[in-house]
């Protein structure tokens, strides 16, 4: 399987490819950053549905999460079709500070 093939899964299947690839030792630091990525999205996306179903509040809300994380989702996708920089701002701190040394082997 490719990098970009890698890279693509993780955000599509975000917490259980990027968790896959991220752990695998025969992925590349690049996969390995989009992988970390794909698995915040999934989890976060995961996360906010949950919470904003719970309230009635949080419903009318619900369509703009989820294209913001759809856009977050294309975003990446791109960048790895691209081979460009993976950061996807927000993403990319958040993956850091959590899989800091998973991200540095």
């Amino acid at each position: 399987m490719t990098d970009k093939t890698k890279g693509v899964l993780s955000y599509i299947f975000g917490i259980i490819a990027g968790f896959i690839f991220l752990f695998s030792n025969d992925s590349s630091q690049e996969v390995k950053k989009h992988a970390a990525q794909g698995a915040v999205l999934g989890v976060l996306s995961f996360a906010l549905n949950v919470i904003l179903l719970m309230s009635i509040v949080g419903i009318p809300i619900l369509p703009i999460v989820n294209m913001l994380a759809l856009a977050c989702m294309i975003i990446g996708i791109v960048k790895v079709c691209n081979e460009s920089n993976p950061d996807i701002p927000v993403l990319s701190d958040i993956a850091n500070a959590i899989f800091k040394s998973q991200l540095q082997k």
